[in-house]
């Protein structure tokens, strides 16, 4: 028999163990919009394209787009895990306006003693409430901390007729409401995106990002008085009368 030279079996070069499969590769960190492939821009355009949306009617334009990435990568990079933002509360200056005093002290409370927010010559105030489930507006005579009083224990200012009272609440609630749920969509909107491109960062892109649906589930509809006005038509012809409108272009402001 013929000596068979012992030829060693040929070797398989080694796979490096940080090649994945493909369009899996890791990032060491993106630090601005460039450093995202075209698909990962449209995922986070359309994600900022609902918060746009919560303003009725609106729609992303080229400068809100452009302002939305430059929150995005602000002093961020995806080296670095964000933080939920805060929610801000209306306050009440944001939804009532002054109408008057109190001709006398309010009717005591439980523990007996009137407030001092409640006592002869202490602000009355007008409140505007937006919204519920039948998004209608209604109204409330309250005092400097909210809490509601009935009107015959306030003398409304001289030479104010009670319509407009109505109309100044109505144009200071939209002015307040307007750039303060724009905000929070905002900050919520940079706010996924940036734990979206955090989590592409770790685990590599395209890869399942986990408690999206939670999160795009707080975005909150904008809901204005003159979204609602149609249904009150005495009121909305004095607004129209007085100026064309509450004051308020209903566009969607980037803001954080």
């Amino acid at each position: 028999m013929a000596n068979v030279p012992n030829t060693p079996p040929p070797t398989v070069p080694a796979v490096p163990a940080n090649i994945g499969p493909p369009h899996m590769e890791k990032e060491t960190a993106y630090r601005i919009k460039s450093d995202l492939s075209q698909h990962q821009i449209t995922e986070c355009e359309a994600l900022f394209g609902i918060a746009v949306k919560t303003v009725k009617g609106a729609k992303a334009t080229k400068t809100q787009i452009n302002d939305f990435w430059h929150c995005v990568f602000d002093r961020w990079t995806s080296a670095k895990k964000p933080t939920m933002p805060r929610y801000k509360n209306r306050q009440a200056a944001d939804s009532s306006v002054e109408v008057g005093i109190f001709k006398c002290d309010l009717p005591a409370g439980k523990g007996g003693e009137v407030q001092i927010q409640r006592l002869k010559g202490a602000p009355a105030f007008l409140k505007v409430h937006v919204g519920g489930s039948a998004k209608s507006l209604s109204w409330l005579w309250v005092d400097s901390v909210g809490q509601t009083v009935n009107q015959s224990y306030i003398d409304l200012f001289d030479g104010q007729p009670l319509q407009s009272f109505f109309k100044d609440a109505v144009i200071q609630y939209d002015r307040a409401e307007l750039p303060r749920l724009c905000q929070w969509n905002s900050r919520l909107a940079v706010y996924i995106t940036r734990r979206r491109i955090f989590y592409w960062t770790k685990n590599g892109y395209p890869s399942v990002v986990t408690g999206e649906d939670e999160l795009t589930a707080n975005f909150e509809e904008v809901i204005l008085c003159q979204d609602l006005l149609p249904f009150y038509v005495q009121l909305a012809q004095q607004i129209e009368n007085d100026g064309g409108n509450t004051g308020v272009m209903a566009t969607f402001i980037v803001s954080v």
